[in-house]
């Protein structure tokens, strides 16, 4: 990866971090649910359930971590491995976090961030996921929904938009907060010319990827029906709202998993790229707002799409030290401005 003969740190040290990352966040995970918990507790009743159809309100629209962690236990059973559900169920996790870290390590060298503030930026983001499991089991769908936004943020900054409706729908099956994805395709510069297709244009493609995210969180309400919520917590609105915000559980939690990052990131916002900038307004304020207003705060693993998408990056560029938040165009969107060679500086002087 580029940087790296700059910074003196070989590849093989950001290799065995996110390795280390992964094994130690599920570790932690696996051991303060206990392996009878996994294996043939509340873990596999939940996952049972979903497939079965039998599930409650709102795990049974969340079908597609379970489908695959359904076919990741059908090989390890195939294999013949001792303990085969905690081993799929451990597993699964395991490889959702080695592919989090790893996708995360990418979106942070978009921002033309070397090495060590990437380490720096994976080092957050593992201390948040340690500390993001209160009341959780292993929340396979929570973990695939950064997954897709991370995924979703790499297209983009690739150049890659169109993918957006279709990241859109196989997102929508795994979790329904996913519906703000096609929003981030908001911090894209539309294309001038007039010759344009209207595919192209990010209102479009946004307008398509939400209603695409939206016919499958519908369809999956009617084809399983309503069912009995499954939540034990105060109604939801202003009793859930008044419940978080006076609950201490919420700002510990809460603080525990995002730290001093939002702060800083804000703070230094003036030097963010132009996408940033726009999906911070597109995504947090939204994202802080339905939570407080229909979820448990305390359940900080909640936060953690915001966490890596706007606030991680945001921060690190503080530290950075950024100051151009402008974007020459839309293939280093996702980074800071590139300087002008010496040269072209001596010109500009000279004129």
């Amino acid at each position: 990866m580029p940087g790296f003969k700059h910074s003196g740190i070989p590849p093989a040290v950001l290799i065995a971090c996110v390795f280390a990352f992964s094994l130690m966040t599920v570790a932690l995970q696996v051991r303060a649910l206990g392996i009878p918990y996994v294996d043939s507790g509340p873990q596999l009743a939940r996952h049972r359930a979903v497939l079965e159809g039998t599930a409650s309100d709102p795990w049974q629209y969340r079908v597609l971590s379970d489908l695959a962690v359904e076919e990741v236990l059908r090989l390890v059973e195939a294999m013949g491995a001792p303990h085969p559900v905690a081993t799929a169920f451990i597993l699964f996790r395991l490889l959702q976090n080695a592919l989090i870290f790893v996708l995360a390590a990418a979106y942070f060298r978009s921002f033309e961030l070397g090495e060590p503030l990437v380490l720096l930026g994976l080092s957050c983001l593992a201390w948040g996921m340690t500390h993001a499991v209160y009341n959780s089991d292993l929340q396979f769908n929570t973990y695939s929904d950064i997954i897709f936004y991370l995924a979703a943020a790499l297209l983009l900054i690739r150049g890659r938009s169109l993918w957006i409706p279709a990241i859109s729908v196989l997102a929508a099956l795994n979790r329904e907060t996913s519906l703000l994805i096609p929003l981030l395709v908001l911090g894209e510069e539309n294309p001038g010319g007039r010759r344009q297709r209207a595919l192209e244009r990010p209102i479009v493609l946004a307008g398509i990827g939400l209603l695409a995210g939206v016919a499958v969180v519908w369809g999956l309400r009617f084809a399983y029906g309503p069912r009995l919520s499954g939540l034990s917590t105060p109604p939801l609105g202003l009793d859930m709202l008044r419940y978080n915000l006076f609950r201490n559980h919420s700002w510990v939690f809460l603080f525990a998993t995002l730290g001093p990052l939002p702060i800083m990131a804000f703070l230094g916002r003036a030097g963010w790229p132009r996408r940033l900038r726009i999906w911070f307004w597109v995504l947090v304020p939204i994202w802080f707002l339905v939570h407080f207003f229909v979820a448990i705060v305390a359940e900080a693993r909640l936060f953690l799409v915001p966490q890596v998408l706007i606030f991680i990056p945001g921060a690190l560029l503080t530290v950075k030290g950024t100051a151009d938040g402008g974007v020459g165009g839309p293939k280093n969107q996702g980074g800071t401005a590139r300087q002008a060679p010496p040269e072209a500086a001596a010109a500009s002087t000279a004129g």
